[in-house]
Parts: structure tokens; sequence; C-alpha cells
């Protein structure tokens, strides 16, 4: 994977401006007002537009730092409908390797985000 050249610098502003105090809703709508395109929508949207969940996730993204993680999730399979489930694991259980070339927030500001988040 590589660093997106149109992705960065949203994602760069997104961390600088909840840590400059901007709460999830006003990133959303300051973004939505300007018409930066927003990533893809769920399922069940048909608008591609920044919400504060979305916002939300990015901030949460330890990709944005440059650590690639794996393993968050374990597929079973319901007994009851034969369905197969998506069922979180224990974050001990999580496998992280970093990935300094991803990075694209500073470790200092990852930090005062996380700190706020």
């Amino acid at each position: 994977m590589e660093l997106d050249e149109v992705e960065a610098p949203i994602v760069e502003r997104v961390f600088t401006m909840y840590a400059n105090g901007n709460s999830l809703a006003s990133i959303a709508k300051i973004l939505n007002a300007e018409g930066v395109q927003a990533p893809q929508p769920p399922r069940n949207r048909l608008i591609r537009a920044w919400c504060p969940s979305s916002i939300r996730d990015m901030l949460r993204n330890e990709r944005y730092r440059g650590v690639f993680v794996w393993n968050r999730t374990k597929k079973e399979r319901n007994p009851e409908t034969g369905r197969k489930t998506s069922r979180p694991r224990p974050e001990s259980d999580w496998m992280r390797v970093e990935v300094p070339e991803w990075r694209i927030v500073s470790e200092e500001l990852w930090q005062q985000v996380e700190a706020q988040i």
C-alpha cells in the first residue's frame, strides 16, 4: 500500500482541526461545505458525505501514524443460522507492524488527538 497524495493532506488537516478543538461534527460540516471528497459511504447510505463517525474512525486509524494492525476480529459460525459472523478479538491478540512510509501524522499530533478523543 502506498501513501495517497490526495488523501494525506486531508488526513493531516482533520487531525490538526481536531487537535485545535474542533468537534467531529464541525469538522464534517466544514469538509462538506468545502466539497472535500469523503471516503466511500457505508452500504446503507447512498450519499458520499463526511459525517462525525467517519471523522472519528479516521482519528482512531493507526495506519495514519504508520502502524499496520491486523487480527482484530475472528470469524465464527453461528450454530443457529450457519452464517459466519465477525467477532472482535481482545486487543492483546492484535498484531501490529510499524510501516514508517505510511505515516501521515506526527507522533506528537497522534498523541494529542488520542488524549482528546
